[in-house]
């Protein structure tokens, strides 16, 4: 029976508004609290107004920035009855649609959330908040990923520059962020003046900028020449007045001023990765995720901070759903189509982590790389495809690690222990992936048709879920189940 449902619209800067359903989907009560002391008590007050019933109360809200946050904290510790539920915003948008078509304030919203224990009740989880001693690596895990997110931006935005603007200029002297092309930004990125220099000057010019080492004679015969062609270019348009040397000068800032961020925020991702070091070894002196091949001092603290309570999963098939590394679904009647795309439903750090781990997973645990290699040679995937598998598998045994509690322990494809130099020999004499076949994946994933595939390869291109004619629905049907390698390995 479904109890009393409670939706909450969440403000970031003003009040909450909040509607109550009885079980039979009547309002009940409207009210409107902040999240000050006095609001969250008037809202305590509300729920136990609420006439008791063989339910505990549901309360539902958004993701609302960091709104959600003490609301929840302060309805657990007060009302450890009341279930809380955080749901996706576009469920609930797709729940308004329906209602009120186009319609939308703040009540309307309180309404549709209020709403959701009636339409999808068995699809609403309470929010795991995580264990105190994990709060604290979370909030740094999040933090690192923030910086590293902002680092790979910076660095873009350093190619996108230097491509526009001095095209050629990378490709003679490298990325913008590496020591030849930091000391030519110290120097200057004016090519009328690099071009103008013989190469003696050019170096003499370079090596006071940054003396630890002297540039190559190769280096300098590139960069000269790619000056010149620069020079060139930008000869009549300077001639014309469109634009003057200034331009250069004004890059070389830019390029400058985006190095010096680069070098704080690389800082500050070193500094963070120390403090999640030390309050990793507090939280889990043991150290069982990292006894799995791949994931160590940035993807274990990662997924552990992530994940909480890895008893809230109840089987591995829900671990891996939250992650999402599954295919989507696409079945009706008869069809059933295969090699959908992945859900990507998980957070974004887990899945990076995910990523990461797996590719070095693959290089040392025979059931993986059997996994990867029956992927890329017998089903004709490309390698991005091929990793997705293999994550899903990784995510797998990285559930059975943490509910267990025990060390992983590397198996062969019959489950026989092995120790990682045995397991590394197995790879490399019998899953080693060809290059041909490698380049051949490659070169179809960007659109040109190749078949150099060996063995039983039947073929399996994406399909889409609207195809109709029956030869696509019977080939879709003949698509091989990757081998799930028997029950996860770990040590007993």
């Amino acid at each position: 029976m479904v109890g009393h449902s409670i939706g909450i619209d969440l403000s970031i800067t003003g009040a909450h508004d909040c509607t109550v359903l009885d079980a039979t989907g009547q309002i009940t009560q409207r009210f409107a609290f902040d999240s000050s002391s006095a609001g969250l008590r008037q809202l305590e007050q509300r729920l136990r107004a609420i006439a008791p019933s063989d339910s505990a109360p549901t309360v539902v809200m958004e993701p609302t920035g960091l709104a959600w946050f003490l609301p929840c904290l302060y309805l657990r510790a007060r009302r450890p009855d009341v279930k809380v539920v955080r749901i996706k915003t576009s469920k609930v948008a797709a729940l308004r649609r329906y209602l009120q078509q186009d319609a939308k304030s703040d009540r309307l919203d309180s309404l549709t959330l209020a709403k959701m224990p009636l339409v999808d009740p068995e699809k609403l989880y309470a929010v795991d908040l995580p264990p105190a001693a994990l709060h604290g690596l979370d909030r740094l895990t999040r933090q690192r990923a923030r910086l590293i997110e902002s680092l790979t931006a910076r660095k873009n935005r350093l190619q996108a520059l230097v491509r526009g603007y001095l095209p050629g200029l990378m490709t003679a002297v490298g990325k913008p962020w590496e020591p030849a092309f930091r000391t030519l930004v110290a120097a200057s990125l004016n090519p009328f003046d690099l071009a103008g220099q013989d190469l003696t000057t050019l170096r003499d010019a370079l090596q006071d900028k940054r003396p630890r080492k002297a540039p190559s004679e190769e280096l300098l015969r590139r960069l000269h020449a790619a000056c010149e062609q620069l020079a060139q270019l930008y000869r009549p348009i300077l001639e014309t007045r469109l634009l003057t040397e200034s331009f250069f000068d004004d890059i070389q800032d830019e390029v400058a001023r985006e190095l010096r961020l680069m070098d704080v925020e690389e800082q500050e991702v070193k500094a963070l990765e120390r403090a999640i070091a030390k309050r990793y070894r507090e939280v889990v002196p043991e150290d069982h995720l990292r006894t799995i091949k791949g994931l160590g001092a940035v993807t274990a603290p990662t997924i552990l901070a992530a994940v909480g309570t890895p008893q809230r999963f109840h089987s591995q098939a829900a671990f891996r759903g939250w992650t999402g590394v599954v295919a989507h679904a696409s079945q009706s009647a008869d069809s059933d189509a295969k090699g959908l795309p992945m859900t990507k439903a998980g957070p974004k750090r887990v899945k990076f982590a995910l990523y990461q781990a797996a590719e070095t997973a693959r290089q040392w645990d025979p059931q993986l790389a059997k996994i990867y290699y029956d992927q890329m040679v017998h089903k004709g995937k490309p390698h991005t495809k091929a990793m997705g598998a293999v994550m899903s598998h990784l995510a797998s045994r990285i559930h059975a690690v943490l509910t267990e509690q025990r060390d992983y322990v590397l198996r062969d494809v019959d489950g026989r222990e092995v120790t990682a130099r045995e397991a590394r020999t197995i790879i490399k004499t019998q899953y080693q992936v060809p290059e041909a076949i490698r380049a051949a994946r490659r070169a179809r994933s960007k659109g040109r048709k190749q078949d150099v595939s060996t063995g039983d390869h039947r073929g399996s291109a994406k399909r889409s879920s609207r195809r109709s004619s029956s030869s696509s629905r019977m080939h879709s049907t003949r698509s091989r189940k990757v081998e799930q390698p028997g029950a996860v390995a770990v040590a007993h």
